[in-house]
């Protein structure tokens, strides 16, 4: 009887997407991960990388957060500084201005339509602007 050969399919090669890597742990450190990964029902490699991500995430903020996030942080107050005097300087002006029309408007109401008529005048005026600010910009 003739030995019967058998012919073995190759295989494609794996295209890995990960790189292997060992790692030499102390005892403890590997029980509490292991412990760790039984709690979340998770593999060791998988949570392992994740915190050594987060790991790296953190090494890299703290660069970030090195000698140059002062000067950074500096700069940018300057500016925020500026921007927030100029702008609360515009808002009283606006203000005043705002005070000084309603003051005018109120004695031209008056002397129209008259001392009873000058409030409710102003009233629907007010309802009629305080609707419009609730109103988006596109349906002014």
């Amino acid at each position: 009887m003739a030995a019967e050969t058998r012919v073995t399919p190759r295989r494609k090669p794996v295209r890995r997407t990960k790189e292997r890597f060992s790692l030499w742990l102390e005892p403890e450190t590997y029980a509490a991960l292991k412990e760790v990964a039984r709690q979340r029902k998770a593999p060791m490699t998988g949570l392992a990388e994740d915190f050594i991500r987060e790991g790296l995430g953190m090494v890299a903020a703290a660069r970030l957060e090195g000698p140059a996030l002062p000067a950074v942080r500096q700069v940018v107050e300057e500016v925020a500084d500026r921007h927030t005097e100029r702008l609360a300087k515009l808002i009283v002006k606006a203000f005043l201005e705002a005070g000084m029309g309603r003051r005018l408007t109120y004695a031209l109401i008056d002397k129209q339509a008259g001392p009873e008529r000058a409030p409710q005048v102003l009233a629907g005026a007010r309802t009629s602007t305080l609707e419009d600010l609730r109103k988006r910009v596109g349906e002014l």
